[in-house]
This record gives structure tokens, C-alpha cells and sequence, in this order.
């Protein structure tokens, strides 16, 4: 006969390790930025264009829109509600997601869920981050702006758009394709095994043949 104390310790672990998974919705409205009110204020400028323009100065117009050579994607941003969470210091709004880790233990992230029909995929958002800096040994461990590549549920390549230091809210984008019925992609966004702060919003998943 199992002790009742044993039997109460099993159902307890299972119920912490079948807990339900937390999530967070995706931001996809226009980011908001400061207007500066006095001569020593500075405004968040949120610049639109390709990666190289998104380090140039702006004038806090809104990134909501697909730059011309987006429109022939198809937004599948829809398709993604929610993002799942790993990691405790992640809170959101309706216009950005702030992820944070004071320590850079363990991987501080948000995913998309698994998508697995044909074609080429495209995760486009505005990003800014503060002090994002590896604590780590690897060079990958850094701010993450990642797809991740499943085959046959096996992660087998990692495009990204990866990123640390500190900079205003930018543009970034990074690219995936699955060719087969084997292959299956998510996309990643935060901080692994690195501190720091990274707001993200105007999120946009794309898609094409």
C-alpha cells in the first residue's frame, strides 16, 4: 500500500509540471513615443525603413504600416494571439512587451507558436533596448531576434537578428523558410543568458509562397 503523504507529493509534482502555460498577448499597435514638452527633454524617435535607415534619426512616425517591400507578404500576424512565456520579469500592454533579467540566468524569452506550412516567413517589430549585455561563454548568448529551424521536432538551424548594448526604438526583421512537410519554425524574442532591458511592439509575422 503507497503512504498517503507519498501519493499527495506525486500529485503535487505533477500538478507544478502540467501547470498551464503562460502567455502574453501580441502588441501590434503603433508603439507611442515621448513629444518632447521643454528644451531638455528628448524625444523617442521611432524610425521606419530597412535596419541600415533604423539607426538614423526620425520623427516619431508610426512603424504600423509595412514598408513597400512588404506588401507582397501576406500578415499572418492574426495567427498569433498570444506568445508563450519563459522567464518571470516579462509584463506587456496593447503597444509593447518589456522583457527583463537583472542576472542573465537562464533565457529570459518570448515565443510564437509552431508553424509548419510551406513557404517563407518573416517576423518584422520595433525594438529598443538598455544595457542588454551577455552573461554568458557563448557569442549567441545575447539579445535574441531569432527563428528557430524543427525538423522532424528537432531544432536544426538558427537564423537571427541578435543584438546587445543600448539603443532607441529600431526596426528589426529576420527571415525563415520551411521547404518540406518535415520542417517547422517558431520565432524567439529577448534575452539569453544576458541582462538587460528590451521593450518590443508593432510586432508583424509575414508570409509568401
Amino acid at each position: 500500500m503507497i503512504p498517503k503523504i507519498l501519493i499527495l507529493i506525486c500529485v503535487s509534482v505533477f500538478a507544478v509540471s502540467c501547470g498551464p502555460i503562460k502567455t502574453i498577448p501580441t502588441p501590434i499597435g503603433p508603439i507611442e513615443f515621448h513629444r518632447p514638452q521643454g528644451g531638455n527633454e528628448k524625444a523617442t524617435s521611432v524610425p521606419k525603413g530597412d535596419m541600415s535607415a533604423s539607426r538614423q534619426s526620425g520623427h516619431g512616425e508610426s512603424p504600423s504600416t509595412p514598408s513597400p517591400n512588404e506588401e507582397s507578404w501576406t500578415d499572418i500576424t492574426i495567427e498569433v494571439p498570444k506568445w508563450t512565456i519563459s522567464g518571470e520579469s516579462i509584463m506587456g500592454n496593447d503597444k509593447y512587451i518589456t522583457i527583463k533579467n537583472n542576472t542573465g540566468r537562464g533565457d529570459t524569452v518570448i515565443t510564437t507558436k509552431q508553424f509548419s506550412k510551406k513557404g517563407t516567413y518573416k517576423l518584422v517589430a520595433m525594438i529598443k533596448a538598455a544595457n542588454v549585455a551577455s552573461q554568458g561563454s557563448k557569442n549567441y548568448e545575447k539579445g535574441k531576434f531569432q527563428a528557430v529551424i524543427l525538423k522532424d521536432g528537432v531544432e536544426t538551424d538558427w537564423p537571427d537578428n541578435d543584438f546587445d548594448g543600448t539603443f532607441d526604438w529600431q526596426k528589426r526583421s529576420v527571415m525563415a523558410k520551411i521547404m518540406n512537410e518535415s520542417e517547422s519554425l517558431f520565432f524567439r524574442i529577448g534575452l539569453q543568458h544576458a541582462s538587460g532591458t528590451v521593450h518590443v511592439g508593432d510586432i508583424h509575422i509575414l508570409w509568401k509562397p
